[in-house]
């Protein structure tokens, strides 16, 4: 009988700590120009007509008064425009009510709940189910971050506007604190953490339906998996899922999204929006298979090789189930809105469709590398290898779509060419133009018309969704009622 070959131990522990400090310093160094950028961003669009209670409420009746006015708006929004409840009271808390200089606290709270939370979830899933170390997820998680941050398809809509990433990206985040959660719960049996699950549960089942649908599916796959496998701790699970179904319920049962489904158009018979979702599922994928998506693939094969303990008993078939579940599941965010308005939704909610893809295009990997590292030898050299091709590929890829393209380059250029200062200083002359008038006119304010000078120039890592020439543009009607005037032109 021949003799196994004996495969040669490799540096695991040296290899992780170079890893971690690296992608530390990368990841760092990766937003501290979308840090900076935020510093220029403003209030637009919908950010002024779901915050015009609060913002008048903080006006007349000082911080106290907010919270009542955040509830207020979320009654009115659930009985005439959608049912996302959580979601609205948090539109109704955007910054700029407390001053448009704190406008900046937006991508502060997006990039750290996406970064918590991936990192959370990393963990919970890698070093503690799978048995890899804490290095591994910490490499995993960061190396997600990066790309996730880097090439989301609309940094504008993720990072800059509170209205928008707060109601995708910050909701998305949730649900990996929900499923996290989940899982120590699953170990630990934790009844804090199973209270702490409700609670989130809860919230993200009053956001959008994307996510709280996605959550949804994969709560109910961990329960069934607990009860397949008799966990001892399954029950502590079910009081989240009774949560976030209720939520979701009452969402789902608002008389306004009838109003808005009527004044949007109409969606698809629910098999066309199957259909639908699964097949333009299939044309992101192809679109996203790019060569920053082929460097972050590359980037973890290593880490996952190097990994210190091996998932044991994985066949097979369960990699093919797990890329199956995988795809359905992706496929399955783009079904709500394919339902309700007829297409795959705009470009903030195409961006968590990509996080979702990056994580689990992650899992996929995980699951393969896993199943054949026992069979591969590793080395520091060919770790190496894999890193510097990475690197090629994330360079090339930015030479060819230009150096622009990732998230941080967008910003650099944005700070080097002056349209961040332009643009700060023509918003901050704005909205002191219009807090002037209505000073002048005291108590007459609410039938005063307001006439300003507009944005002219705005950095292409923030969206111009700001008041134009014509008084009745939805926008400017949404401006005038957050300042508490009759109207506002642009001159």
């Amino acid at each position: 009988m021949a003799a196994k070959t004996k495969i040669r131990p490799c540096h695991e522990h040296r290899f992780y700590k170079l890893m971690d400090v690296m992608l530390v310093a990368v990841y760092a160094a990766g937003i501290i120009p979308v840090l900076y950028a935020s510093f220029f961003s403003h209030p637009l669009a919908d950010d002024y007509s779901s915050a015009y209670e609060t913002h008048l409420a903080i006006s007349s009746g000082g911080l106290l008064s907010v919270i009542p006015a955040a509830i207020s708006h979320m009654v009115r929004v659930y009985s005439e425009w959608q049912g996302t409840w959580s979601a609205e009271i948090l539109f109704a808390l955007q910054p700029g009510i407390f001053g448009e200089n704190a406008y900046f606290i937006t991508t502060v709270v997006m990039l750290t709940m996406l970064t918590a939370s991936v990192l959370v979830l990393s963990h919970e899933l890698i070093s503690i189910m799978a048995g890899k170390t804490r290095s591994a997820a910490l490499c995993i998680g960061l190396s997600s971050l990066f790309f996730m941050v880097q090439f989301v398809p609309s940094p504008a809509d993720s990072f800059f506007w509170w209205n928008g990433s707060v109601y995708y990206t910050f909701f998305f985040a949730l649900s990996l604190f929900v499923i996290a959660v989940m899982v120590k719960i699953i170990r630990t049996g934790s009844p804090v953490m199973a209270g702490t699950a409700t609670v989130i549960a809860l919230i993200v089942g009053g956001g959008n339906y994307t996510t709280a649908l996605l959550t949804f599916e994969i709560v109910i796959l961990m329960i069934a998996v607990c009860f397949i496998y008799m966990n001892k701790y399954k029950w502590r699970l079910i009081p989240a899922f009774i949560a976030l179904t209720c939520s979701f319920g009452v969402s789902v049962a608002a008389p306004g999204n009838q109003v808005r489904m009527s004044s949007v158009g109409s969606g698809m018979s629910a098999i066309s929006a199957v259909k639908a979702a699964i097949v333009q599922a299939v044309v992101f994928i192809r679109e996203w298979m790019d060569l920053p998506i082929l460097a972050f693939i590359i980037l973890l094969v290593p880490i996952i090789l190097m990994a210190g303990k091996s998932v044991k008993n994985i066949l097979w078939s369960h990699v093919i189930i797990c890329f199956a579940v995988t795809f359905l599941l992706f496929a399955s965010e783009l079904a709500p809105a394919y339902f309700g308005i007829g297409n795959y939704g705009e470009e903030r909610q195409v961006d968590i469709y990509y996080y979702s893809f990056i994580l689990f295009v992650a899992t996929d990997e995980f699951v393969l590398v896993t199943k054949i590292r026992n069979h591969v030898c590793s080395s520091d050299l060919m770790s190496a290898c894999f890193v510097a091709a990475s690197a090629i590929l994330v360079i090339t890829g930015c030479m060819l779509n230009g150096w622009s393209s990732p998230t941080s380059g967008a910003c650099l250029k944005a700070a080097i060419n002056g349209s961040l200062r332009t643009y700060d200083h023509e918003c901050q002359a704005m909205s002191s133009s219009i807090i002037t008038e209505v000073g002048k006119s005291g108590d007459s304010a609410a039938a005063t018309d307001v006439i300003i000078d507009g944005v002219e120039s705005t950095p292409e890592i923030f969206h111009d969704a700001l008041p134009g020439t014509d008084p009745e543009d939805w926008v400017n009607v949404s401006m005038a009622k957050y300042y508490g005037v009759r109207s506002i032109t642009v001159r």
